[in-house]
Order: C-alpha cells, then sequence, then structure tokens
C-alpha cells in the first residue's frame, strides 16, 4: 500500500506540471471581445465576399483569441456558427497599421479577459489525464532522442567527422562534448547553446572552407585552377572586409598564394599589370582612365599623341607575358588590328571604374550587408568579365567552370553576410557540390537545420520542459543497477483469453500500450541490459488520443478504467530507448463474450481477461528510485 500510495502522490504531482492541457478558457469574455473587434474595426467587403481590417494589431488579437481555441485562418470555414465572420488584412491607406493612436475608445485590454486557470472537479481524471499528455509528451521526445543520437553518431563517425570537423569546427568539438558525456542524454538548454556554437561557426565559414578547402573539396586537388580561384574569391572578400582600396584588391589577387605554376595567378598578374597601366590622374573622378575614349582605329589613336605612347608602352609590357606575346606578335605590323586586341583587354576597367563610382555614392563608407555584398559582386563581376576575355582565355585556358568559382564562392558569403544561414550549406552542396562527396549531405544539412532554431519548439518540440533531459533511458542503459518509477508507450501483440463462467474465449489482440509501474534494470552481461517491470494501470488509449493533439477534457475517468496489473521482461536496445520483451498482464471487467453451451448462446459481460503479448517500447522513466552507475568502456 504504501508503494501504491507514493506512485498515486507521483501521478499526482505530474498531473499538476500539465494541467494546461485542459482547454479552461473564459469564453464569454472572449465572444464579446471578439464581436467588439468585428464591429470596429472592418473596413469593407472585398470582392471575395469576405471583410477587410486595415488594423494589424487588431487582425493578429481577432485570430490570437481564436486561436486558443484550434480556430486559425485556415480552418475557420470549417465552423459553421462564425465562418460568415472571416476577416482578411488589408493594408490601410495613409494611416499606421500597428494601431498605435487609437483613441480613448480602444477595445479595452485590461486582465478581466484574460483566462484563469479552473480546477478540475475529478481529481482522478486531472491525474490520468495529465499524466496521458505527459508520456505523449516523453515518448515523441524519446523518438526525437533516437534520432538526435543517431545523428551526433553520424557526426563522429569515421567517414563524416572529417567534413563537419573542416566546415564547422566547433559545433564538432560541442558535439563530441554531448555524445562523449557516457549517458547520451541532452537537455534543451545543450541543444539552443549548441545552436550558439554553430551560429559561430557559420560566421566564419568563408574562413573555414579555403582554409580547409583540400579536405571538404577532395576534388580540388585534380583541379589547381578551381582550387585557386577559391582562393580568389576569398581575397576579395577578405580585401573588402578590411576597407582596402579597390585598386590595391586587384594587386592583392596577384600576390595571393595559388598553386605551383598557377595560371590563375599570371591571369591576376595580367590584370594588375593593367590596373596600374591605366590608372588616371589624381583629380580625376576615378582611379582609372576612361577607356571608351580609347578609339579601335589606329589613325585617331596616333592623332592623340598621350594614346600612341599608351598603346605603345602597353604593348611592351604584355610582350612580357609568354603566353599573350604570342597571340599578339604576328599583329606586331599592324597597329590597326594590335590595337583593337588590346583593347579587349581594358573592358574590365571600366566595370572597375563603374565599381569606384558606386561606393563613392556611399562616401565610401559601406554600412550594410547589402552594400557590402554588392561591393564585392561589382569587383568579381570585373574579374570574370577579364577572364573570359578571348585573348586572356587563349593565353591561360582557365575552364569557364573554373572562372565561375568565386563567384559561387562570393554567393555563399553573401548569405552568410546576410545571416540567412540556413540556406549557406543547400548553397554550397549546390552550387559546389560536384566537388565533394554526395555522402556528406545529409549530416551538413541536418547542421544547417540546427542552425535556424531559435526556440525549444522550433526543434519539434523535444521537451515539455526547459529542464526536461532527453534521453534518460540511456542512463538505465549505461548503469549496473537501476530502480525507477516508469512508464512505457508503444505497440503491443498476442494473445487474450476472457474467462467466462461456463467457458473461456481465446482471441488475438493488437494495440497501443502505456503502462505505469516501478522498473528494475540489471545488466546480465557486460554490453545488455534486461528490465523487470511490475504495472498497475495502462493509460494506453488515453496516450493514443494526447499523441493526435487531443485537449478534450475527460471528466468522468476514474483510475479503474484503466486497472492493468501486469508483469514483464523487456530486453533494452543498446543505444536507444527502445525496449522489447514479454509482459503479461489482467484486466477486470474488460470483455463482453458470447459462447454456446449445448443449444443455447450464453452471453457474458464485464469477463475478467488476461493477455500474453509481445512488446515493443519506449521506455520513459518518470524518476530515478536507486541507481547504481556503470563506467563508460563497457
Amino acid at each position: 500500500m504504501k508503494i501504491l500510495s507514493i506512485i498515486l502522490l507521483l501521478l499526482c504531482m505530474a498531473a499538476a506540471g500539465y494541467a494546461q492541457e485542459y482547454n479552461v478558457q473564459h469564453t464569454y469574455l472572449d465572444a464579446m471581445e471578439l464581436s467588439a473587434i468585428y464591429r470596429k474595426y472592418l473596413v469593407d467587403k472585398n470582392a471575395d465576399d469576405l471583410y477587410n481590417m486595415n488594423n494589424i494589431t487588431q487582425y493578429r488579437k481577432f485570430y490570437t483569441i481564436l486561436e486558443k481555441y484550434g480556430i486559425t485562418i485556415n480552418n475557420i470555414d470549417k465552423n459553421n456558427f462564425i465562418n460568415a465572420y472571416k476577416i482578411i488584412y488589408a493594408e490601410p491607406s495613409g494611416a499606421t497599421a500597428d494601431g498605435s493612436g487609437e483613441g480613448e475608445d480602444a477595445i479595452d485590454n485590461t486582465s478581466k479577459f484574460q483566462p484563469s486557470s479552473v480546477p478540475s472537479l475529478n481529481w482522478q481524471a486531472s491525474i490520468i489525464g495529465g499524466l496521458s499528455s505527459f508520456m505523449a509528451g516523453r515518448f515523441k521526445q524519446e523518438v526525437m532522442h533516437m534520432g538526435i543520437n543517431a545523428l551526433f553518431k553520424e557526426i563522429k563517425d569515421k567517414g563524416t567527422s572529417e567534413i563537419i570537423r573542416y566546415i564547422f569546427p566547433k559545433t564538432f568539438a560541442q558535439v563530441e562534448l554531448l555524445y562523449g558525456n557516457g549517458q547520451n542524454s541532452y537537455y534543451t538548454a545543450d541543444l539552443i547553446y549548441l545552436k550558439q556554437v554553430i551560429l559561430s561557426d557559420y560566421e566564419d565559414l568563408p574562413v573555414n572552407l579555403v582554409n580547409n578547402a583540400a579536405f571538404i573539396f577532395p576534388k580540388l586537388a585534380t583541379d589547381s585552377a578551381s582550387l585557386d580561384m577559391l582562393k580568389a574569391g576569398y581575397a576579395i572578400y577578405t580585401s573588402g572586409q578590411q576597407g582596402i582600396g579597390l585598386a590595391d584588391i586587384i594587386t592583392n589577387l596577384s600576390q595571393v598564394s595559388y598553386s605551383n605554376n598557377s595560371k590563375v595567378k599570371e591571369l591576376f598578374a595580367v590584370a594588375d599589370l593593367l590596373s596600374n597601366a591605366l590608372m588616371d590622374s589624381a583629380g580625376s573622378t576615378t582611379p582609372w582612365i576612361n577607356t571608351t575614349n580609347l578609339t579601335r582605329t589606329t589613325d585617331h589613336a596616333i592623332d592623340k599623341l598621350e594614346y600612341a605612347f599608351l598603346y605603345g608602352l602597353l604593348y611592351e609590357q604584355l610582350k612580357t607575358v609568354p603566353p599573350i606575346k604570342v597571340l599578339l606578335q604576328p599583329y606586331e605590323s599592324d597597329t590597326k588590328k594590335l590595337t583593337g586586341e588590346m583593347n579587349e583587354l581594358f573592358v574590365f576597367i571600366n566595370s572597375l571604374n563603374n565599381t569606384y563610382s558606386y561606393i563613392k555614392t556611399k562616401d565610401f563608407n559601406l554600412t550594410s550587408a547589402d552594400d557590402e555584398i554588392f561591393y564585392l559582386k561589382k569587383i568579381q563581376q570585373a574579374v570574370l568579365l577579364f577572364g573570359s576575355n578571348s585573348l586572356i582565355q587563349q593565353s591561360f585556358d582557365i575552364a569557364d567552370s573554373s572562372l565561375q568559382i568565386s563567384g559561387k564562392y562570393l554567393g555563399m558569403v553573401e548569405i552568410v553576410l546576410q545571416k540567412n544561414y540556413s540556406r549557406a550549406i543547400p548553397f554550397i552542396t549546390i552550387e559546389l557540390g560536384n566537388l565533394m562527396s554526395a555522402r556528406y549531405y545529409r549530416t551538413l544539412a541536418f547542421v544547417s537545420q540546427l542552425a535556424a532554431i531559435n526556440t525549444a519548439d522550433d526543434m519539434g518540440n523535444l521537451l515539455s520542459a526547459y529542464s526536461l533531459p532527453i534521453g534518460s533511458a540511456s542512463i538505465k542503459r549505461s548503469s549496473k543497477s537501476n530502480w525507477t518509477l516508469n512508464g512505457y508507450v508503444g505497440l503491443t501483440a498476442g494473445v487474450e483469453r476472457a474467462y467466462g463462467q461456463l467457458a473461456n474465449q481465446d482471441k488475438a489482440n493488437v494495440g497501443l500500450t502505456a503502462p505505469i509501474g516501478i522498473s528494475y534494470t540489471f545488466r546480465p552481461s557486460v554490453k545488455n541490459t534486461v528490465t523487470l517491470f511490475a504495472s498497475i494501470i495502462d493509460i494506453g488509449s488515453m496516450v493514443n488520443a494526447r499523441l493526435g493533439n487531443d485537449t478534450t477534457a475527460y471528466a468522468n475517468l476514474r483510475f479503474e478504467h484503466f486497472l492493468s496489473p501486469a508483469l514483464g521482461v523487456f530486453y533494452n536496445c543498446r543505444n536507444s530507448p527502445i525496449s522489447l520483451g514479454l509482459n503479461f498482464n489482467y484486466i477486470p471487467n474488460l470483455r463482453t463474450i458470447q459462447y454456446q453451451n449445448n443449444n443455447a448462446v450464453i452471453t457474458e459481460t464485464n469477463t475478467n481477461v488476461t493477455r500474453l503479448n509481445f512488446c515493443l517500447l519506449v521506455d520513459i522513466p518518470f524518476l530515478t528510485l536507486y541507481n547504481d552507475p556503470q563506467k563508460r568502456g563497457y
């Protein structure tokens, strides 16, 4: 009796924490407020026969009240009492839509409209309802824990750990800490902190991708041009971040530590040569001359002395670049053709001048992420314009796919600067995935999704309370022995026998089970644990309702409705909260049966039943009564 009293007390305590599952509201007052909003703030009826409201505050208040009752703008049509009063929000003309300045006659929003808690008149119904909500929630949490644990394990797996380590080094270290704590149980606080670590890694993503490119993009080992263009993209990004002048950025691109015998390095060396060559005087409105003033006709060019010198000197400079010399030398005697070939190289200078004009309009102060992104893209466009020039292409033969790499890299930088982190990994796998291994995508996607979490609810309601640990079932599996007040939720199937006065009746049974009782877990071998379980009640039907988001208050429930004494023996899966085994239980007054006795058909009601069932269950410990820990390494 003492054990039963303790269990009932604990059940009461559990129910108290879940009283909010009962949908207790001040319904009449809510109805009054809805009516007042509807009358005061409607504007007109639109072409779809719906009513417009242009006060966003009152519009939100209207649907917030309805949502307390499970009614949203998407399902209001299903309620025949109020579907005629559906409203939509219409932008106001002229007036503000924030609801401010509504005047003294605005709707009273005092606490008299706020619902208060009304206790259940039936304490047994309150306990059962609250407990079923708790078990349904924990069932979802333990299933979620299995998924998280499996993904953490995958992150640490030898095949995928390197990619996570190099893209998200801080995250990898934190996962190692969480997964290696010996129990594999997680708190919401752990996961929220993990999200902050991921965000920190995302801020470092532009650096991590380049510094660890050989590991993240293994196919770059045989594509040095693409690797070098990735480095060029990084140089553009860092130079922009440091506020380096536009002309100096071109110089920096020529000085990056590229691959041996890099054609990309030669390309940017020529770009730097031309950039310096075409610089304008100090009093000019742009750093470089306006190359559109250079004509393709030799005669006009020579007419302006400075142009004649310009082309002559540039040709000498370009002759120092062997592949360009080879292409230009045949036209050495044809100055018209030679001038035309060189003019093609100057086009990117105009693009740089346009970029300079842009930052000048910003007073050389790029204060927003959008401004910075636009600036970096303009530089990249100039680089691409130069690299795709026919003379440069013939000289250095750099594939267009390689030239595009720096632009794709800056596309990822754009996402990071905009803090739209959830798009970063999908962007990388789509745009640069041909350089990666596809088997990493699932794990990378998981990390990406964690970065989008803002609240515990965003984690898929991993927990029903901030401090509730996920995966507490793993504590039992890591212990030498353990006693708990325990529940299970899962599937059960087997043989049922109903006991009639004159005959018994056997039949198969299958369904959802949610027994509650005392469990004893021990370790018959180094790697395995077994649980002996004695239960008193089974609230499987209620848990089934709660899993369907049922918030109905059941006023007449009694413990005897769920009385089902049972004994079970379960094998506990080592790395998950799953248990499986046999359960024998007795259920009084359950069945109505019929059977034939001689020529008479006899019907008996309230017959007692026993069941011997195989169970597949999720282990949900409520309270640890005793635990003898086992050191990790079993």
